[in-house]
């Protein structure tokens, strides 16, 4: 990235603010990077919580009715 800078800097003002809109527009983009990132690793574990609550809530439902059909009353 130095090497980028130090190529624009030759062309004076007008290089330096390509320079800077270079640097500002990596460092936005590595930023909406990791929340991207984040953000997909809270919905994964999300997912996954509600995968267990499904799956427990299915098994009592299946336990439920087993116990219904063993005692009718």
């Amino acid at each position: 990235m130095e090497i980028i800078f130090e190529s624009l800097a030759q062309y004076g003002v007008l290089g330096l603010w390509t320079a800077t809109l270079l640097y500002s527009y990596h460092q936005t983009k590595k930023n909406f990077q990791e929340r991207y990132d984040n953000i997909n690793k809270e919905m994964l574990e999300i997912l996954k919580e509600n995968q267990v609550l499904l799956e427990n809530g299915l098994r009592e439902m299946r336990e439920d009715r087993l116990l219904r059909m063993k005692n009718p009353n």
